[in-house]
């Protein structure tokens, strides 16, 4: 929030995927139950998506590709971005199917998993991945604020997971699997968010009128 209010190119795409992340991991208390902090949760989910929703409206993703110097590593990042849909895809098919077959029901924190990845974040994913591999002005927005997502979701899982083998004196070989698929989604979102940002010219984004358009530097106006 303090880069966005200075205007920071950088800043904007960070606070974009805080936003996204507040959205999406709030979403699971709306529909997990009803408790005392109900309308909370709610409040937290609708402000962080509209917020969200209300940034990316008014960002000029051409402006914002312009600040990007030629060797953003886009393919990578896009590869990362895709992959990592694709693996996850791949475990909750095979999860829903393998239950299905078992003939028994999937318990609700998983189900609404899975709803939610399946419908939201894992297409985002590719589609974000294509866009950026292709190097067209939205894959670079959506570039820099789904690898936020993923490092922010990939450490808080990570974390949870850790802490629930703790409390069980003990993990599962599953368990054990998405610790590591967690880990490395976080440590691979931050180590392929550095020199994203870091590829990112000088200068400030100007806020003018109901556009968010990263300003020229000094250089650029040459």
């Amino acid at each position: 929030m303090w880069f966005t209010r200075r205007y920071s190119t950088s800043g904007l795409l960070l606070w974009a995927g805080a936003l996204y992340y507040f959205a999406y991991s709030y979403y699971f208390y709306v529909t997990g139950g009803f408790n005392a902090l109900f309308l909370v949760y709610i409040a937290i989910v609708s402000a962080s998506l509209y917020g969200l929703l209300s940034l990316l409206f008014n960002i000029d993703p051409q402006a914002l590709k312009t600040r990007f110097n030629p060797r953003t590593p886009t393919r990578l990042i896009s590869g990362f971005l895709v992959g990592y849909s694709l693996l996850f895809t791949l475990m909750w098919v095979g999860l829903t199917f393998s239950t299905l077959v078992a003939g028994t029901q999937l318990d609700e924190v998983t189900h609404a998993v899975i709803a939610i990845d399946c419908t939201v974040l894992l297409p985002l994913l590719v589609f974000g991945g294509l866009l950026l591999w292709r190097r067209r002005p939205w894959g670079y927005v959506l570039g820099g604020f789904l690898l936020v997502k993923m490092a922010t979701t990939g450490f808080t899982l990570a974390f949870t997971t850790a802490l629930g083998a703790w409390w069980a004196r003990g993990i599962d070989p599953f368990n054990a699997f998405l610790f590591v698929l967690f880990a490395l989604m976080a440590t691979g979102s931050v180590a392929l968010l550095v020199p994203y940002l870091r590829s990112i010219g000088g200068g400030r984004a100007n806020l003018t009128g109901d556009r968010v358009t990263p300003a020229r530097s000094s250089s650029d106006s040459r």
